[in-house]
């Protein structure tokens, strides 16, 4: 959304940051929030299913599967303060990381995820 409508997004970058939740901005601003825009991009270009409900239910998933994956990688990344450009990034909440230690543990501990975060940020820096 920000992407294609900076100007519009910029509008609801102001209504969040005013107290308004960035779906509900978002909603008002283009008529849907960034979940379902992305589930409808996906499905444009013909991902799988299973990649759009992921993208759909990215802020909502509450079992195993592939948008419970984007939702506890959303939650890590926040944990180690990477925001997403409208919520400012906050500093590490303890009771936070230890809720996410089975989910770092699984992708190899800390080491390994910062690793990749690392790379992930280099790779989009040089993009």
């Amino acid at each position: 959304m920000a992407a294609q409508e900076p100007v519009r997004y910029g509008e609801v970058v102001e209504r969040a940051r005013a107290g308004e939740p960035t779906g509900l901005a978002e909603r008002a601003v283009f008529g849907l929030n960034h979940a379902e825009w992305g589930a409808s991009i996906a499905r444009s270009w013909g991902f799988p299913d299973e990649i759009a409900e992921a993208i759909a239910h990215h802020h909502t998933a509450e079992q195993h599967g592939l948008a419970w994956a984007v939702t506890r990688a959303r939650e890590l990344a926040a944990s180690l303060g990477i925001g997403d450009g409208v919520t400012p990034a906050v500093p590490p909440d303890p009771d936070s990381e230890a809720a996410l230690m089975p989910v770092i543990d699984e992708l190899g501990g800390a080491p390994a995820v910062l690793d990749r975060v690392d790379r992930y940020s280099r790779a989009l820096r040089a993009a």
